[in-house]
């Protein structure tokens, strides 16, 4: 069985060697079991390309590592929609490389891949490394969404979670005329077996947040052209 996991990465030059370190300690290493790791360089500036270079020369048992590089910074859903896009795997794990989306869950979302779900969604209890103000806004944010919307997400649910390759040829196709992307939304409404499981995110402990307001606004603007015909209308 093949999984691959893509990485988003956007100016993580202080995470990535912590994460991988971390990846490789955490993943389980079963004799049935080969990995896929596809780091997406989200058009980072900083030492990003170089770090992850230097790690693609690591010749890893059971490890096959791929590199995505696109030549500006077209956000974090593109960069998921590039590396599922790409992947070989049986199943697909999403995550980012700051150490909010622990690799200790790999193991449990795919024990849930191994009992017959297609969907495993990592649902975000509480955010340690936000604001009160921020958690508040992340719930009007789903109630909002949710509000307008014939899709219907998850309160909580991230963008760390894992996809079947059934998933992952649906999910594409749905995409195929698409401009403007929200994937975890999608995935959620297509109608195959899926499950939550509940974490909390830690603290980040190196570099910043890349998310500013307006990468905010333009999640939010995504996230509603992508689930309504509302604005259309």
């Amino acid at each position: 069985m093949l999984i691959s996991i893509v990485l988003s990465v956007y100016n993580e030059e202080e995470n990535i060697i912590p994460f991988f370190k971390t990846l490789l300690k955490k993943l389980p290493y079963e004799s049935k079991i080969n990995y896929e790791i596809i780091w997406v360089n989200d058009g980072s500036t900083d030492n990003s390309k170089i770090i992850i270079k230097k790690l693609l020369k690591l010749k890893i048992k059971n490890i096959q590592q791929v590199y995505i590089e696109f030549t500006k910074n077209f956000g974090h859903e593109a960069a998921m929609y590039a590396g599922i896009k790409y992947s070989k795997g049986d199943a697909i794990i999403c995550m980012d490389t700051d150490l909010q989306h622990p690799p200790d869950y790999i193991k449990v979302m795919l024990q849930k891949y191994n009992e017959g779900y297609e969907l495993v969604f990592m649902k975000k209890k509480y955010d340690k490394g936000k604001s009160p103000i921020y958690n508040l806004f992340s719930k009007t944010f789903y109630w909002f969404i949710n509000s307008i919307s014939s899709y219907k997400i998850e309160y909580g649910a991230t963008d760390f979670f894992l996809l079947s390759k059934k998933a992952k040829v649906i999910l594409l196709a749905n995409l195929k005329n698409e401009s403007q992307l929200f994937i975890r939304a999608i995935l959620q409404n297509l109608g195959l077996k899926k499950t939550y499981i509940e974490f909390i995110a830690p603290q980040r402990q190196l570099g910043r947040s890349k998310y500013n307001f307006s990468k905010y606004i333009k999640l939010i603007t995504s996230a509603i052209l992508t689930t309504s015909f509302k604005p259309l209308r």
